[in-house]
């Protein structure tokens, strides 16, 4: 499943915004992504030689569509909703990075992630307490998929 929203930035740059849940690596999970393209004011859009930016522009994207930022809290989870490597990348993240970091890695809140931070010490219980999330995850993902699917018949029908 994937879309492109043709739009432009608050600044007026063309930018496209690309949703999807897919398989682009072949590995055998589809996983989610968005992203954009975003053009030098006034320049084609037709030449990649005019692309300001691109990749991973959520702030362009949520200044612009902030109802999309779900896809933004997906980006780079599985089709479940759950972070790319969600118990390595989350213990790694709850002993070495920020409380704000580590909130947003694992789409918790600030206090939640505190008291996880202070109470949780090996990764066997902190692995214990991820499985907990998941149901969490994956309601996300599909309220994602609802949204993508509504987005590819409304670009359907406007194409």
């Amino acid at each position: 499943m994937n879309t492109t929203i043709k739009t432009h930035t608050v600044h007026g740059e063309p930018m496209h915004i690309h949703i999807r849940l897919s398989d682009p690596c072949n590995n055998g999970h589809n996983d989610w992504a968005i992203t954009a393209d975003i053009w030098r004011k006034g320049s084609n859009i037709l030449s990649d030689r005019n692309i300001d930016r691109c990749g991973c522009c959520h702030e362009d994207i949520l200044s612009k569509m902030p109802s999309l930022k779900i896809f933004v809290d997906l980006h780079l989870s599985n089709e479940s909703g759950a972070p790319m490597y969600a118990i390595e990348n989350g213990f790694y993240h709850m002993r070495n990075s920020s409380l704000e970091v580590f909130a947003d890695y694992m789409r918790v809140d600030l206090m939640i992630s505190a008291k996880v931070k202070k109470e949780i010490t090996s990764k066997e219980s902190f692995s214990y307490w991820v499985d907990g999330l998941r149901a969490g995850w994956l309601e996300e993902a599909n309220r994602a998929k609802a949204l993508l699917a509504e987005l590819i018949e409304k670009n359907s029908v406007n194409a």
